[in-house]
């Protein structure tokens, strides 16, 4: 067991490649199409900037919202970005006993699970649900805003680690982190997290 996840077991997250018309033919043996579904060896985990982190670990965000939509199911750890967010807004929401952790950059502090992925298409759909992702209504941008809904949201003790600016492996602690080979050069170039 690493961090609540079982060892060998996993979500399935990743793209599901081209299945052959033979892959079809398994159906009797899904264990077998799904040996050909790439599915991640660690869990995973999604980087936010502080404070929106630390609100999304103690369950006041239960919606964090992206540009793009996921697949992604299950549990995923929540990470701290090494750069926070320096708007007021955000800053705003947090309670005084959480401000010690809000200031935690550059690692892991919670974990949740991603239940769903919702679809914004208008500034109306994104504006009436204000009070689970926190987002000012004039965030919203055509065509469309997606919403990462998280349940059962737990805050850990705090874990250094690097980030990334979507879904990314997380090494057990034993173990050096799994830079993406896209973020090493990226690294070089100064746009890590």
């Amino acid at each position: 067991m690493f961090l609540g996840f079982p060892l060998g077991t996993h979500r399935i997250c990743s793209r599901i490649h081209r299945l052959s018309s033979s892959d079809l033919q398994l159906r009797n043996d899904p264990g077998e199409v799904l040996s050909r579904i790439v599915m991640p060896r660690n869990p995973l985990a999604l980087s936010l900037k502080q404070p929106w982190a630390t609100l999304l670990a103690h369950g006041i965000k239960t919606i964090e919202i992206r540009r793009w939509s996921t697949k992604c199911r299950g549990k995923i750890l929540i990470h701290a970005a090494r750069i926070p967010d320096p708007r007021p807004e955000g800053w705003a929401l947090v309670p005084k006993e959480w401000l010690t952790q809000a200031e935690l950059v550059g690692g892991i502090i919670g974990i949740g699970e991603l239940t769903e992925c919702v679809v914004y298409r208008t500034p109306e759909t994104f504006a009436a649900d204000r009070e689970k992702h926190l987002n000012d209504p004039a965030w919203f941008q055509d065509p469309a805003m997606f919403g990462f809904v998280f349940t059962n949201l737990k805050a850990l003790p705090f874990r250094r680690y690097p980030g990334w600016m979507r879904f990314f492996e997380v090494a057990p602690e034993t173990a050096e982190p799994k830079v993406p080979k896209s973020a090493r050069i990226q690294k070089i170039h100064g746009w890590w997290d």
